[in-house]
């Protein structure tokens, strides 16, 4: 069922694609003193294809990635849900009492959004939950080798993998709309 979700989902928004080029061309062609640009013009294709990748390096791309590695150490650790919640916390408080210069990770005007701490908040969080799950990991003899702290992490990109997928076709749906549209 959930295969069945992802590869309809998929369908739906390479569809959309496909159908936003034409559409695209048809529309600028058609309103030609409005706002609306051909993704099949001249500078349609220079920046459908020459920024591809630059348009992909967006962080909640690279932050699912790293909730997909930790998602995937947990599992294989044993942690359970309270371990867990319990190790986030103390791991935060420890983080913020010994080390953690708060002044230094707001932004210039001192809010706390956006700002240093809240753009690297996911990382630091699944950085903590990897780590203290690997050492669970290790204490409990779940994980014996580094070799299985490697194929942790493998298997949480293996879990995420068709988010990952879905999330790059989805935004760059959405790149192409902005595009076109705005």
């Amino acid at each position: 069922m959930r295969k069945r979700l992802f590869v309809y989902l998929f369908t739906l928004v390479i569809a959309l694609q496909l159908l936003l080029l034409p559409l695209s061309w048809l529309l600028s062609a058609w309103m030609q003193e409005g706002d609306i640009r051909s993704l099949l013009g001249d500078e349609g294709l220079r920046w459908l294809l020459g920024g591809w990748s630059e348009r992909l390096s967006i962080p909640l791309l690279v932050n699912l990635l790293y909730v997909s590695m930790t998602i995937g150490m947990i599992r294989g650790s044993g942690f359970s849900l309270r371990i867990t919640a319990v190790s986030v916390v103390t791991l935060t408080l420890v983080f913020f009492l010994l080390g953690g210069r708060l002044d230094a990770m707001f932004s210039v005007t001192g809010h706390f959004w956006p700002s240093p701490l809240s753009r690297s908040l996911v990382p630091l969080c699944c950085f903590m939950l990897m780590v203290s799950s690997g050492v669970y990991g290790f204490v409990n003899g779940r994980l014996t080798r580094w070799q299985d702290v490697w194929q942790q992490l493998v298997d949480g990109l293996a879990l995420m993998s068709p988010w990952i997928v879905l999330l790059m076709l989805i935004a760059q749906l959405v790149f192409m709309f902005n595009y076109v549209f705005l």
